[in-house]
């Protein structure tokens, strides 16, 4: 059994022009989380259908499995390496409004260390490079937002900065020459500025950038912090930071009062923005190409309109 793992997997196939939706308990005879992946994929794929994402995997050990899930586990040996439980169909109301999202995963993503010895250094890990400073191309909105694609502004990357979670983070700041603004303003920008947000305009020259990338147990290497969400767009510093502070709070009706919302956290924004109905995701990704940050297993997600161009890189992985 200690070979055993166990999950469910949600996927997807295209029948008559619409899209069809199941899930399904999988159990792999393998070594490995990725290698059950890996094989679930490829068994699925066998069969015409696409996998749209993962949930709960894990091994199996004596004590952690239901009796239904011991039954499936007890058909799978070094011959017969994947069984999938009971085909369960996946009912969505406003199925193609639920799909106007791409979100695909960059697995096993490895943080960039001292590089001691290395020339020439790296600012940012080589597999994040293009999504997170290379070429976008150009959708169809922008093509119809700016007639002359000759003036079309420069496309920028951002970083959204919780500093809540990096001590004396505004020290950092003001030894770098990136472009930065805090969302609050008045008092609370001086006030709470150990805790405030910080959107700032990346270079790949400035060693701010590299650090957010980098994991030394040094202070001032923030990739172990995962305190950073990215932001690929057109718009200034300015017109972003005017934007998002229509989010930095919330009404409580327990309370009657207004809360600040640290909606820039990553682990709260990666969550609300694939929580969001389409016309909430266009209102808060306002001239906003693709969002960025780590996932919780060790990778990187990025998430942009389907119908938007998007660079396609085979080691990427869709997981709509």
């Amino acid at each position: 059994m200690s070979n055993s793992w166990l999950g469910e997997c949600y996927f997807s196939r295209v029948f008559n022009d619409k899209a069809e939706s199941y899930k399904a308990t999988a159990a792999v005879f393998c070594d490995s989380r990725k290698l059950y992946q890996d094989i679930v994929k490829r068994y699925l794929q066998q069969q015409g259908l696409q996998v749209d994402r993962f949930e709960k995997i894990r091994l199996i050990e004596r004590g952690n499995a239901k009796e239904e899930e011991l039954n499936l586990i007890q058909t799978i040996d070094k011959r017969r390496i994947i069984a999938m439980g009971t085909l369960q169909e996946v009912v969505k109301e406003n199925q193609a409004e639920e799909r106007y999202l791409k979100i695909c995963e960059l697995e096993d993503v490895k943080p960039l260390d001292l590089q001691v010895g290395v020339w020439p250094k790296k600012a940012v890990p080589t597999e994040l490079k293009d999504w997170l400073f290379g070429d976008l191309g150009v959708t169809h909105s922008e093509a119809e937002q700016y007639s002359d694609t000759e003036s079309l502004p420069e496309m920028k990357t951002y970083a959204l900065v919780d500093a809540a979670k990096v001590d004396n983070f505004p020290l950092l700041l003001e030894g770098s020459e990136l472009n930065h603004e805090c969302l609050f303003k008045g008092k609370a920008s001086e006030e709470l500025k150990e805790v405030a947000a910080y959107l700032i305009e990346l270079k790949l020259d400035d060693p701010l950038t590299t650090s957010l990338f980098t994991e030394s147990g040094l202070p001032g290497h923030l990739w172990e912090n995962d305190c950073a969400v990215f932001l690929r767009s057109r718009a200034k510093l300015s017109e972003l930071r005017h934007h998002f502070r229509k989010f930095l709070r919330l009404y409580s009706e327990a309370s009657h009062s207004w809360k600040y919302f640290r909606f820039y956290a990553p682990e709260t924004l990666r969550t609300l923005v694939t929580a969001f109905e389409r016309s909430q995701f266009e209102a808060f990704a306002k001239n906003i190409r693709l969002f960025a940050c780590r996932s919780p297993e060790s990778g990187f997600i990025f998430i942009t309109r389907r119908e938007e161009t998007h660079i396609k890189k085979a080691s990427v992985a869709e997981v709509v």
